[in-house]
């Protein structure tokens, strides 16, 4: 006997596994990079106001030109603290309805309105805010601030059209 005829012969078995574990470690390695892209896309944008936020805009900004940004939110901050507690007791004053023993739908639709206006008054205010960040910028900053996110953006979703 020779020493070739002495080696043993890989199996299959042993190489459709390692094929078909190869194949799966590369399906898990995509589903973490869209799964890391998607978290990155949704922290960007899902942030009060998104790419128009003041602190979003704000990191756009040179330094000396932040202020004017920082004095608008602090324009709005009282306002923006009040509707966002009458916001939460309006949720909490739903759950304790339908919570509560003795149902009273007609009293969970009064509370499930001072919600919805309750949230129509934060995302007013939310509004006015963007509104004020906005007409503080020059247009020279207007569009820096949108080039930057485009760009931004377009990291995040290369996919979607400009």
């Amino acid at each position: 006997m020779s020493a070739t005829d002495t080696a043993p012969k890989p199996s299959r078995g042993r190489s459709i596994a390692l094929v078909v574990s190869l194949a799966l470690n590369v399906l898990l390695a995509a589903l973490i990079v869209v799964g890391v892209m998607r978290a990155m896309d949704r922290a960007f944008l899902a942030r009060p106001g998104g790419v128009l936020a003041p602190a979003a805009v704000m990191r756009e900004l040179p330094e000396d030109r932040r202020d004017a940004i920082r004095a608008v939110q602090m324009k709005h901050r009282q306002a923006m603290q009040a509707d966002r507690s009458e916001a939460r007791r309006a949720r909490l004053a739903v759950f304790r309805i339908f919570a509560a023993p003795q149902f009273d739908m007609d009293a969970f639709d009064k509370a499930s309105a001072q919600v919805r206006d309750a949230d129509h008054a934060l995302e007013d205010e939310s509004i006015a805010m963007v509104h004020d960040v906005a007409a503080a910028l020059t247009p020279e900053e207007r569009r820096e601030v949108a080039a930057k996110a485009r760009r931004r953006l377009r990291w995040l979703r290369p996919w979607v059209p400009n």
